[in-house]
């Protein structure tokens, strides 16, 4: 499902070519050694999630390597006019769209 919205909202202002697919990621580890991130990889190999969502965020650096909070989206309209499943789904508005 999230690979759905981000297809659909890449067009427009960006739209551009990508370098790589985009592929929806957790960061569970960051700045650790190599045995940590070792054991997190491991230990979350099956590691899945749903969740509700209402809007997405866009984050912004300015070349510092900090990722800042700029601006949120609101997700609005039926999830079956947006591919995210059947009309009885509901809106986001509800908010009732899962992504997997």
């Amino acid at each position: 499902m999230v690979r759905k919205l981000e297809q659909q909202v890449r067009h427009g202002p960006v739209n551009r070519q990508m370098n790589f697919p985009y592929h929806p990621h957790v960061t569970i580890a960051h700045n650790v050694d190599e045995a940590a991130l070792d054991h997190a990889f491991d230990t979350l190999a099956y590691f899945t999630a749903d969740y509700v969502a209402s809007f997405f965020r866009l984050y912004v650096h300015d070349g510092d390597e900090v990722w800042r909070s700029d601006t949120d989206f609101a997700l609005r309209g039926p999830a079956s006019a947006r591919g995210l499943g059947d009309a009885s789904a509901g809106s986001v508005d509800d908010p009732a769209v899962v992504l997997h």
